[in-house]
């Protein structure tokens, strides 16, 4: 079986984040209509194990702090109970120039408290 290439993590790290956004009540569609985009400011993948094609990948995410204008997860990407990655990402909110600007109340009062996992 063949093994998936190192970049497809990160992909799937966005994925998770648009879940999680769309868990909220606030699909990351509504957030851009708004005016607004939450874009990677960095991006960290520890590779523990490989993943390999067709297996079922389970990503974990939950938010580690947040300042008035960036957010920042952390990630654990299993395969039944085998960690195969762990990951850190800085978002920051940005307005409709590109400007970093102060997260929108309406994603404010949806995020949990820091540490609260999702998958």
């Amino acid at each position: 079986m063949g093994v998936v290439h190192h970049a497809v993590h990160v992909q799937w790290l966005g994925n998770a984040r648009s879940d999680w956004c769309r868990s909220l009540g606030l699909p990351y569609t509504k957030l851009e209509d708004q005016g607004w985009w939450l874009a990677v400011r960095e991006c960290s993948v520890v590779y523990e194990a490989p993943a390999h094609h067709d297996e079922c990948v389970d990503v974990k995410l939950w938010l580690t702090s947040r300042t008035s204008t960036r957010m920042r997860h952390s990630y654990v990407l299993q395969v039944d109970d085998r960690v195969i990655a762990r990951a850190h990402t800085e978002l920051v909110c940005l307005n409709r120039n590109w400007r970093p600007s102060p997260i929108p109340p309406a994603l404010l009062e949806l995020i949990p408290e820091c540490g609260h996992t999702s998958t």
